[in-house]
C-alpha cells in the first residue's frame, strides 16, 4: 500500500494535467475576451464593461473548469491508464488524489485567467474590478473542476461528459424559465459567492451551500467508483 502523498505526487506529475489546465485557461481567456473587445468597439466605458461582464465571465470559468475536471477522469479512463493506476495504488487513493490534483491545477488555471483579465482591464484605462477577481476566478474554477470530475466519473464517457457537464450547470436556467425556484442549485450558489469574492467580500452562506453540493456529489461518485467495474 502506497502512502497517499506518493499517489498525489504521481498524480501531480501527469503531463496532461498541466497541459490541459493551460489549454483550459487559454480557452477561458478567449471566450471572455471576445465580448470585451466587441463592447469596446462600440465605445462602452471600461468601468461599465467590467461590472457587466463579471458574472458571465465567472460562469464561463465555472463551465471551463468543470469540463477540465471531467476530462481529468474520462481521458485516462478511455485510454486505460486509470485502470493501471488503480491496480498499482488501489481505488480510494487514486480517486482522492486525482480529485485533489485536478482541484489544484484548476485553481492555478483560474487564478491565471483572473489575473490576466484584471490586468487587461487595467491596461484598457480603468479600474473596473479589484484584484480579488483573480481569487474569485481561481475559486470558481477549482469548485467547477470538482463538479465536473464527479460527473465525469459517473458518466465515464469522454464525449458524453463534454455535453452532460455543461448541461448540469445550465439546468437552473431552464428550470427558472419554467417558474421553478433555483436559488439552492450549485451553479446559482457558486455564482453568488464568487461574485461577492470578486467584489472584495465573502458571502458565506452560498459558499457553504456550494461546498455541501460538492461533498454530496463527490462522496456519491467516490462510493460508486469504489464498487463499480472499471469497464
Amino acid at each position: 500500500m502506497f502512502p497517499l502523498g506518493s499517489v498525489l505526487s504521481a498524480e501531480l506529475s501527469r503531463p496532461w494535467l498541466w497541459r490541459g489546465a493551460g489549454i483550459a485557461a487559454l480557452i477561458a481567456v478567449g471566450l471572455i475576451a471576445i465580448p470585451i473587445v466587441s463592447s469596446l468597439a462600440h465605445e462602452v466605458r471600461v468601468g461599465q464593461l467590467g461590472a457587466a461582464l463579471l458574472g458571465p465571465a465567472l460562469s464561463v470559468m465555472l463551465t471551463v473548469g468543470a469540463v477540465l475536471g471531467s476530462f481529468a477522469f474520462t481521458v485516462d479512463f478511455r485510454r486505460g491508464s486509470l485502470h493501471r493506476r488503480v491496480l498499482l495504488f488501489s481505488r480510494a487513493p487514486i480517486f482522492a488524489s486525482r480529485a485533489a490534483s485536478t482541484f489544484l491545477a484548476s485553481m492555478v488555471a483560474g487564478g491565471a485567467v483572473g489575473a490576466v483579465l484584471v490586468l487587461l482591464m487595467l491596461l484598457l484605462g480603468g479600474h473596473p474590478t479589484s484584484f480579488f477577481a483573480a481569487g474569485a476566478f481561481a475559486g470558481v474554477a477549482a469548485v467547477g473542476s470538482m463538479w465536473g470530475f464527479a460527473v465525469g466519473s459517473l458518466v465515464r464517457n469522454h464525449l458524453v461528459a463534454f455535453f452532460v457537464v455543461p448541461l448540469t450547470l445550465a439546468l437552473p436556467e431552464f428550470l427558472a424559465g419554467a417558474g421553478i425556484t433555483t436559488g439552492f442549485f450549485f451553479p446559482v450558489l457558486t455564482s453568488e459567492w464568487s461574485t461577492s469574492v470578486a467584489e472584495g467580500r465573502i458571502n458565506s452562506m452560498p459558499l457553504l451551500g456550494s461546498l455541501c453540493w460538492l461533498v454530496l456529489l463527490l462522496g456519491s461518485a467516490g462510493a460508486v467508483f469504489s464498487q463499480r467495474d472499471l469497464r
